[in-house]
């Protein structure tokens, strides 16, 4: 269960904002979030999720392994390039409205202390597992990660703002657990 909560934590970490159901809004609504998730503003990117993601873990837990990833202590964290690469078409099912963002991250983590140095290959080798080889670069002179990734995210429509839940296409058990399996065969046909 723990590492159910941090993998939703750090897939979160690129997802969510207010809006209405029309795709200019959303615009907007990703682009705001895309904002709190680059400062890594973790009060704002919580309060903009997708409210059944707390069905699944209470909002409280998912934001304390929020704060936690975020604040691993001998690493700094940053998100450097943070981009929507398209907004799909607004969808209408079983009368709620969904659409499909793609975007790219490039997240950056710093070692800050000669612990986490010590175990930098073993990070390079869990990273590269997790995001593939050639996503995960070490810079060994500022010691150094970056990962880029390339990901999915299902913005919502719920009580008149836009909400966000990330998808991971290798994972699929937390759309699994959001939403119903109408709704995941009508959203990603």
């Amino acid at each position: 269960m723990k590492k159910l909560i941090v993998s939703i934590c750090l897939v979160l970490l690129t997802t969510l904002s207010f809006g209405q159901a029309n795709k200019k809004q959303l615009k907007s609504s990703v682009e705001t979030y895309m904002k709190y998730s680059k400062a890594l503003d973790s009060d704002n990117i919580i309060e903009q999720l997708n409210p059944k993601l707390f069905n699944v873990v209470p909002k409280e837990d998912l934001k304390a392994s929020m704060d936690m990833v975020l604040n691993v202590p001998g690493m700094d964290i940053s998100i450097d390039d943070l981009s929507v690469l398209s907004i799909s078409d607004i969808k209408t099912i079983n009368k709620k409205k969904f659409a499909i963002i793609d975007y790219s991250a490039v997240t950056t983590m710093k070692l800050t202390n000669d612990e986490m140095k010590a175990s930098a290959n073993q990070m390079l080798a869990a990273f590269q597992q997790q995001f593939g080889e050639s996503n995960v670069s070490f810079n060994q002179e500022n010691n150094s990660f970056a990962v880029k990734a390339k990901k999915q995210m299902v913005a919502e429509f719920v009580k008149d703002k836009w909400t966000f839940v990330d998808y991971d296409k290798a994972s699929p058990q937390l759309m699994e657990l959001v939403f119903d399996e109408k709704t995941r065969q009508e959203l990603f046909k």
